[in-house]
């Protein structure tokens, strides 16, 4: 399992401690999760944690193409992050009708992800 906690920007001036406090006291992995937007890239201390979980909003209503190419894009970059970070990546997504979720699978199929986490 994962603990995680808020995304968000900062130092990151005791989150070492914190994280490695829960590691200590639960003995899991710590993730910390965030908005893929531009929260993610303000996030100072993903090299802390053992997983980043970022959170990926598949806006309603795309026809198929603009469903592809935000599910794609989305994972894209969630694999480039997760590489400049060098951390596992974990996608969060919630209230995806089964379309968006196929799509969503599709996109990350191959990609270098820990997994998806579809609610």
């Amino acid at each position: 399992g994962a603990a995680g906690g808020g995304g968000g920007g900062g130092g990151a001036a005791g989150w070492p401690a914190v994280f490695e406090a829960a590691r200590t006291v639960f003995h899991v992995p710590v993730g910390l999760s965030a908005d893929l937007g531009t929260r993610a890239d303000r996030v100072g201390f993903w090299s802390e944690v053992d997983v980043m979980l970022l959170r990926l909003h598949v806006p309603p209503a795309l026809d198929p193409a603009g469903l592809r190419g935000r599910t794609r894009g989305g994972v894209a970059r969630i694999v480039e992050l997760a590489a400049r970070h060098e951390r596992p990546a974990l996608v969060l997504a919630e209230g995806l009708d089964a379309r968006e979720r196929n799509a969503l699978e599709a996109a990350a199929r191959d990609a270098a992800l820990v997994g998806l986490l579809l609610r």
